[in-house]
């Protein structure tokens, strides 16, 4: 797992949505730039739509802020998004990968960019709450991996991404039925897998990787349509204030979302 950002092709990323946003939201709206502070930090975002990063990628190019380089899982290295998310600064990980020898990787990278000085954007819900509310769960793993590295000296600074109108909303219960059918394909490989009934096992991971794309495209179309959506309804990033983690920073992330929640007129 390689730093793939560009730059260059991040700036043309940039001025590419700076051009299309309108026909995606009625506006992209940031609250809270002040509150990031200098010095390397670790943002910790809720995780709502496919569009989080493109309304937080947008924040960072438009604010001339060195983009973090964010973790993404690998339903969005489809052909082409995977090389232009890889210059935008994505780090994807295969969370269904099971040799030690991937993860050992995926922690080197992490370790990498921790002694580079770069900043780190995670997603501790793991995947997108489907039904738009914050997960009560969440997937710490990757933050007690830079937490443990940083020796606990880095900020964290909470980001809170909502929307008026979901752009995948129309297509989420589809998307939704393919993420479960291709989670419980691959569950049933590995245990034949383990049986050593290697053709049973390989046809269930074939059918996982047909309904990973299902997945991903069904969520793609929602994209091609909304254009032509008459009410679509705003983008909201709000950034809180920035702190160390504590011994339960995972309430620490879970109570700077919910205010930043509030401030939305979320209940």
């Amino acid at each position: 797992m390689n730093d793939k950002y560009n730059p260059k092709f991040y700036k043309r990323a940039t001025n590419y949505v700076e051009k299309i946003q309108h026909k995606l939201f009625d506006n992209i709206i940031f609250e809270g730039k002040e509150n990031i502070p200098e010095g390397q930090k670790l943002y910790a975002s809720n995780h709502v739509s496919l569009a989080d990063f493109l309304v937080q990628g947008y924040f960072f190019g438009r604010e001339n802020i060195e983009p973090p380089r964010f973790i993404a899982g690998r339903n969005l290295n489809h052909f082409p998004f995977g090389y232009i998310w890889s210059r935008c600064g994505a780090i994807s990980i295969d969370r269904n990968n099971r040799k030690p020898s991937y993860w050992k990787g995926y922690i080197k990278t992490l370790e990498n960019l921790i002694d580079t000085n770069k900043d780190i954007l995670i997603y501790p819900e793991g995947g997108r709450s489907y039904d738009g509310k914050t997960k009560s769960e969440l997937k710490t793993g990757s933050l007690k991996k830079i937490i443990k590295y940083s020796d606990g000296n880095i900020n964290i600074v909470p980001m809170f991404v909502s929307y008026d109108n979901r752009i995948e909303e129309g297509n989420l219960e589809r998307v939704k039925y393919y993420k479960e059918s291709e989670a419980e394909n691959l569950r049933i490989a590995n245990v034949l897998k383990k049986d050593k009934m290697i053709i049973p096992s390989f046809m269930y991971n074939l059918f996982a990787k047909i309904d990973g794309k299902k997945y991903f495209y069904y969520g793609l179309e929602s994209y091609m349509k909304r254009p032509k959506e008459k009410n679509k309804g705003n983008a909201y990033l709000r950034i809180g204030e920035p702190f160390l983690p504590g011994k339960d920073f995972e309430s620490q992330i879970k109570l700077a979302w919910k205010f930043l929640e509030r401030k939305n007129g979320g209940e």
